[in-house]
């Protein structure tokens, strides 16, 4: 078990009462933009040790800090809010015979025109036989390549999530077996696009372009 029950509790939230007097679109002071850039960076550090449930929030924490607002504060405070609502732990399981592991991967992508569009990925370590499971690996990072509709956003999305599945398949393969060839563990993608997914399994060529928002 992995917990940080009290880092969590010590996360401050920046007094409301100071905000509610101010306008949303208002640009932060100094000390404010201080304060946004104090929890964005103890939100990041937990998201990463045990609360996969906050990933995307801390990252849009992140990409809000170089010229935060008052909005932007207000927004790291319910972040702040949602962390002490749940206990900060994640539980490893005894998962069973380790020759019915299986690699779970799920994915998702959101697109907004003219900005980057930010992925999510959580990885799972489970068994095919019953229903354990264990996260090995979560994150929230903007998708570096161009992406010109949600179908795009979320067909790099899936691909990304390949190489995560593959990867930890081999990594566990190579701890208990030896060996790293990939043929120990099978890795199942979940995704919620379905245009990507008919694109995979279409051999009719669909239009890249209808998703696109104009």
């Amino acid at each position: 078990m992995a917990s940080m029950e009290d880092y969590s509790e010590s996360i401050e939230e920046y007094p409301a009462k100071v905000l509610n007097k101010l306008r949303k679109e208002t640009k932060l002071t100094p000390e404010q933009q201080t304060c946004l850039y104090g929890i964005c960076g103890q939100l990041q550090w937990i998201s990463s040790i045990c609360r996969p449930d906050i990933a995307y929030g801390s990252h849009k924490v992140s990409r809000s800090c170089k010229n935060g607002t008052v909005g932007d504060l207000k927004y790291a405070n319910s972040i702040v809010a949602k962390t002490k609502e749940k206990p900060s732990k994640v539980f490893y399981k005894n998962l069973g015979d380790q020759k019915d592991l299986i690699v779970y991967v799920f994915t998702d992508a959101s697109f907004t025109p003219g900005e980057k569009a930010p992925a999510g990925h959580l990885v799972l370590l489970g068994n095919r036989k019953n229903d354990r499971v264990t996260p090995i690996l979560w994150k929230t990072k903007l998708i570096h390549k161009a992406c010109r509709s949600s179908k795009d956003a979320e067909t790099i999305s899936l691909g990304q999530a390949a190489d995560y599945g593959i990867y930890t398949a081999k990594q566990v393969e190579e701890i208990l077996y030896g060996t790293k060839d990939g043929n120990k563990f099978k890795t199942v993608i979940f995704s919620d696009s379905d245009s990507s997914l008919k694109s995979i399994v279409s051999s009719k060529q669909v239009e890249r372009l209808s998703l696109i928002h104009i």
